[in-house]
Order: structure tokens, then C-alpha cells, then sequence
């Protein structure tokens, strides 16, 4: 069995998206701290790590769409919150785990968080998750231009 793999995308799209904020419990909205530059990698790179795709942003209607390698997030703003969807596609040839945290923010001082968990994807297979982040029930305004930021990527097995 493969050792973990841990992929420390925190730093680069937190500058791409423009949404900083970490740090607090899943769906709790928070303030967004100041960016740092210097922020490391969670762990050494690998040599599975050391080609990192590159993050993409895409719009298509109301829904703002991060590709980052094999995973796909959606965040689509509705009344009631950010209808937030996550895909993730094995692309090796063994069953592997998948741990995600996601952030969605508004860039500015709204921010709500949510771990996703993928257990046993089989090999070419792809997993989706879907989730409301925030929302209007807590009083949050929702935001227009979600932005999104993968707080935390690993692949297990």
C-alpha cells in the first residue's frame, strides 16, 4: 500500500481564489486573515506531489468552478447558502481514500468551511459529495461570486 499522500495546496490557491480564511469549524462563517507568503507545504514534497497541477477557475452561470488535477468544485450561490459540490477522480490503479476541506468565502470577511470525506474510490472510478455552506438561516448575506479554496487535499492508499 502506498504511504500517505499529503498535497499542500493551501498557499497557492488561497492567492488564486482571492479567499484566505482558515482555521475555524466546518460551515462557521469567519473573519478571513491577512494572506501569508510564506506559508509551507504541510508535509515534504513527494515525487507523486512534485508535479502539482495547476488550479483553473471557471465560470458557468451562477456557479464559480475550481479544477485542481482531479478534483472538481462547484459553488453555486442560493438563497438558503453556497450549494458547494465536490467531485474527486481516482486516476490510479489502486482503490484510494480521499480527504478534502473546502472553504468558500466571499473575499472579504465571510468564509464557511466543510471536510469531505471519500472512502474507497475504486480505481478510474470518480466520488462526488454535495453540502450548503452558510446561509441565509444564520443571517449571513450569501455571497454573489462565491470564491473557493481547498484548505486541505490527501490522497490514502
Amino acid at each position: 500500500m502506498k504511504t500517505c499522500a499529503r498535497i499542500g495546496v493551501a498557499s497557492l490557491i488561497a492567492v488564486l481564489a482571492g479567499c484566505t480564511g482558515s482555521g475555524a469549524s466546518d460551515d462557521v462563517p469567519t473573519a478571513t486573515p491577512e494572506p501569508s507568503a510564506t506559508q509551507q507545504p504541510t508535509a515534504a514534497p513527494s515525487e507523486e506531489s512534485a508535479a502539482e497541477p495547476t488550479p483553473s477557475f471557471t465560470q458557468d452561470g451562477s456557479t464559480r468552478v475550481l479544477t485542481y488535477g482531479t478534483v472538481e468544485v462547484r459553488a453555486t450561490p442560493e438563497d438558503e447558502g453556497v450549494r458547494t459540490a465536490v467531485t474527486v477522480s481516482n486516476d490510479t490503479d489502486e482503490e484510494a481514500t480521499y480527504q478534502l476541506r473546502v472553504s468558500i468565502g466571499d473575499g472579504e470577511d465571510w468564509v464557511a468551511h466543510k471536510s469531505f470525506w471519500f472512502q474507497s474510490v475504486a480505481p478510474g472510478a470518480t466520488a462526488e459529495d454535495t453540502a450548503l455552506l452558510g446561509g441565509s438561516h444564520r443571517g449571513d448575506d450569501v455571497p454573489e461570486r462565491p470564491e473557493i479554496h481547498i484548505d486541505r487535499f490527501e490522497r490514502i492508499g
